[in-house]
């Protein structure tokens, strides 16, 4: 069994090709999808705008409706290696920033951690295939492969290669409404940012399949991005969330043969979800079974 869970950076549904945006953002997902090797949810929301609140209730049991601190709970790194798999935390934030991060204390307990980028620098997150190729390649029978993309991080610029330009940066589409035009190249920066990470997807999926394992990749990010949609609403902000902030995609791929196959219906897909919930999803598709586990709250 390997278990991949990917959590994306700044992307916002809104934007998204999969969720009905004009662009093409999502083009090799979208044939993911139509061919059957891709399932989308459609009604997933994070707690949070701000990804030092989000990203450790995507790891741990921390919860709206727990007091605990997530520092206090248990975490899908340990929970994994009780249960028999090897755990590995690869991460393409640059190692100052995610070493300072509060949540470094959970995601340190892995038992391989990885930084693609360098200390002050950031690289894109095709930066992150070369170790994640080897974790797949790993010998262990169970693994938890857990990745964190810079994804569409602002300055979006700066999150993917200027050869992986789509849109133009003055392009300005009728959809776009006055603010968006003003910014047009703020926009497009983002919208350019949100196809490389198809890109990225595609090809951490491919790898997957290839490599024959029973598993899965399940994705999403820590929360969304606001780009105009409404007045003078840009980029992400805890104190002041919006629907564009907190709505955000949801993406799983099951190896041929998972269990889960039959499960994931019509209905379910479009079930209402909190990312919060992520580790209980996790341990569902990854069959560990742990004593205590709220498992009503996975959306399966």
């Amino acid at each position: 069994m390997t278990a991949v869970l990917v959590i994306g950076e700044s992307h916002s549904k809104a934007h998204s090709q999969l969720y009905g945006y004009p662009r093409e953002t999502d083009p090799l997902l979208a044939k993911r999808v139509k061919n059957g090797t891709l399932y989308v949810f459609s009604d997933v929301v994070s707690p949070h705008s701000f990804t030092v609140y989000s990203v450790p209730k995507l790891l741990t049991f921390a919860a709206h409706d727990r007091a605990e601190s997530f520092y206090q709970l248990p975490c899908i790194f340990d929970l994994a290696r009780s249960a028999g798999f090897k755990t590995f935390w690869l991460c393409n934030h640059a190692p100052i920033a995610d070493g300072n991060m509060p949540y470094a204390a959970v995601t340190k307990r892995a038992d391989v951690v990885v930084h693609a980028s360098p200390d002050h620098g950031q690289l894109p997150d095709e930066a992150l295939f070369p170790a994640y190729d080897g974790a797949v390649k790993d010998p262990a029978k169970r693994k938890l492969i857990v990745l964190q993309l810079i994804g569409s991080h602002h300055d979006y610029h700066t999150t993917y290669p200027e050869g992986r330009r789509f849109f133009p940066l003055d392009s300005q589409p009728d959809f776009f409404n006055g603010e968006q035009k003003e910014h047009a190249r703020s926009v497009n920066h983002y919208d350019n940012s949100i196809r490389y990470n198809d890109f990225v997807l595609d090809r951490l999926i491919g790898k997957l399949e290839r490599s024959g394992q029973p598993g899965f990749l399940l994705y999403l990010p820590d929360h969304g991005e606001n780009l105009y949609e409404q007045p003078g609403m840009a980029l992400h902000m805890e104190f002041m969330p919006t629907l564009q902030s907190v709505e955000i995609p949801m993406y799983l791929h099951l190896q041929p043969g998972h269990p889960a196959l039959p499960r994931i219906t019509g209905n379910v897909r479009s079930r209402p979800f909190a990312s919060e919930d992520v580790p209980y999803l996790l341990l569902d598709l990854a069959e560990i079974v742990c004593p205590g586990a709220e498992m009503r709250k996975s959306i399966l």
